[in-house]
Protein backbone atom coordinates (compact mmCIF):
# COMPACT_ATOMS: atom_id res chain seq x y z
CA UNK A 1 0.00 0.00 0.00
CA UNK A 2 1.19 3.81 -0.87
CA UNK A 3 0.91 6.32 1.35
CA UNK A 4 0.74 10.18 0.86
CA UNK A 5 1.01 12.34 3.58
CA UNK A 6 0.38 16.46 3.07
CA UNK A 7 1.09 18.59 5.67
CA UNK A 8 0.02 22.03 5.45
CA UNK A 9 2.06 25.00 6.76
CA UNK A 10 -0.19 27.66 7.33
CA UNK A 11 -0.26 31.11 9.18
CA UNK A 12 -2.89 30.71 11.82
CA UNK A 13 -2.94 34.15 13.13
CA UNK A 14 -3.32 36.67 10.70
CA UNK A 15 -0.16 39.16 9.99
CA UNK A 16 -0.78 42.81 10.08
CA UNK A 17 2.13 43.53 7.38
CA UNK A 18 1.16 40.55 5.01
CA UNK A 19 -2.47 40.78 4.80
CA UNK A 20 -2.94 39.61 1.52
CA UNK A 21 -1.47 36.28 2.28
CA UNK A 22 -3.35 35.82 5.72
CA UNK A 23 -6.51 36.39 3.64
CA UNK A 24 -5.95 33.67 0.75
CA UNK A 25 -5.04 30.74 3.27
CA UNK A 26 -8.40 30.40 4.77
CA UNK A 27 -9.94 29.69 1.98
CA UNK A 28 -7.59 27.29 0.59
CA UNK A 29 -7.31 25.47 4.25
CA UNK A 30 -11.85 25.55 3.68
CA UNK A 31 -10.81 23.63 0.37
CA UNK A 32 -8.42 21.50 1.83
CA UNK A 33 -11.01 20.38 4.58
CA UNK A 34 -13.51 19.79 2.18
CA UNK A 35 -11.14 17.36 0.50
CA UNK A 36 -10.41 14.98 3.78
CA UNK A 37 -13.66 12.79 3.18
CA UNK A 38 -12.83 12.30 -0.12
CA UNK A 39 -9.37 11.14 -0.51
CA UNK A 40 -8.78 9.04 2.55
CA UNK A 41 -5.88 7.36 1.68
CA UNK A 42 -4.09 10.76 1.44
CA UNK A 43 -3.64 12.03 5.68
CA UNK A 44 -3.84 16.06 5.76
CA UNK A 45 -1.99 17.73 8.57
CA UNK A 46 -2.26 21.30 9.19
CA UNK A 47 0.18 23.13 11.19
CA UNK A 48 1.55 26.72 11.88
CA UNK A 49 3.97 27.95 10.05
CA UNK A 50 5.95 29.17 12.69
CA UNK A 51 5.82 26.21 14.64
CA UNK A 52 7.11 24.05 11.81
CA UNK A 53 9.55 26.26 10.81
CA UNK A 54 10.62 29.42 13.11
CA UNK A 55 10.44 32.73 11.44
CA UNK A 56 8.99 31.37 8.46
CA UNK A 57 7.72 34.08 6.14
CA UNK A 58 3.75 34.92 5.85
CA UNK A 59 4.49 35.65 1.85
CA UNK A 60 5.63 31.43 1.63
CA UNK A 61 1.72 31.01 3.42
CA UNK A 62 0.56 28.38 2.45
CA UNK A 63 3.76 26.15 1.94
CA UNK A 64 2.23 22.41 0.78
CA UNK A 65 5.04 19.72 1.59
CA UNK A 66 3.61 16.26 0.23
CA UNK A 67 5.36 13.13 1.41
CA UNK A 68 5.09 9.45 -0.34
CA UNK A 69 6.21 6.34 1.15
CA UNK A 70 8.19 8.57 3.89
CA UNK A 71 9.92 10.97 1.61
CA UNK A 72 9.77 14.43 0.74
CA UNK A 73 8.51 14.62 -3.17
CA UNK A 74 7.33 17.98 -3.92
CA UNK A 75 7.00 21.38 -2.08
CA UNK A 76 4.19 24.15 -3.37
CA UNK A 77 5.24 27.56 -1.71
CA UNK A 78 2.29 29.97 -1.96
CA UNK A 79 -1.23 30.08 -4.10
CA UNK A 80 -0.18 30.04 -7.51
CA UNK A 81 0.14 26.81 -8.27
CA UNK A 82 -3.33 26.74 -7.49
CA UNK A 83 -5.21 29.18 -9.14
CA UNK A 84 -3.81 32.26 -6.54
CA UNK A 85 -6.71 34.39 -5.54
CA UNK A 86 -9.22 32.36 -8.20
CA UNK A 87 -8.08 29.24 -6.48
CA UNK A 88 -11.12 26.69 -6.58
CA UNK A 89 -11.19 22.94 -4.86
CA UNK A 90 -10.85 21.68 -8.96
CA UNK A 91 -7.32 23.87 -8.78
CA UNK A 92 -6.11 22.01 -5.60
CA UNK A 93 -7.40 18.63 -6.69
CA UNK A 94 -5.93 18.81 -10.03
CA UNK A 95 -2.41 19.94 -8.53
CA UNK A 96 -2.37 17.08 -5.33
CA UNK A 97 -3.39 14.56 -8.18
CA UNK A 98 -0.66 15.98 -10.46
CA UNK A 99 2.27 15.15 -7.87
CA UNK A 100 0.43 11.60 -7.44
CA UNK A 101 -0.85 12.69 -3.69
CA UNK A 102 -4.38 11.62 -4.46
CA UNK A 103 -5.91 10.35 -7.25
CA UNK A 104 -8.91 12.20 -9.52
CA UNK A 105 -11.31 11.84 -12.54
CA UNK A 106 -10.17 15.22 -13.41
CA UNK A 107 -8.54 15.93 -16.66
CA UNK A 108 -6.35 19.12 -17.07
CA UNK A 109 -8.72 20.83 -19.39
CA UNK A 110 -11.68 20.66 -16.76
CA UNK A 111 -9.51 23.38 -15.07
CA UNK A 112 -10.91 25.98 -17.56
CA UNK A 113 -14.57 24.73 -17.02
CA UNK A 114 -16.67 27.50 -15.35
CA UNK A 115 -16.81 26.26 -12.00
CA UNK A 116 -20.16 24.36 -10.24
CA UNK A 117 -19.18 22.72 -7.49
CA UNK A 118 -21.33 24.36 -4.64
CA UNK A 119 -18.53 23.87 -2.00
CA UNK A 120 -16.91 26.91 -3.31
CA UNK A 121 -19.40 28.50 -3.49
CA UNK A 122 -19.93 29.88 -0.24
CA UNK A 123 -15.60 31.20 0.43
CA UNK A 124 -14.92 34.24 -0.79
CA UNK A 125 -11.39 34.88 -2.13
Amino acid sequence: MTFSFLISCTRIKASRRNSQHANLHPAFQTILTGMFPRFKATKFVKIESTSCIPNYPDRNVPTILLYREGDLRHQIIGMSEFGGKSCKAKNVEWALSKYQMIKSDLKEDELHLPDTDVSDSDIEY
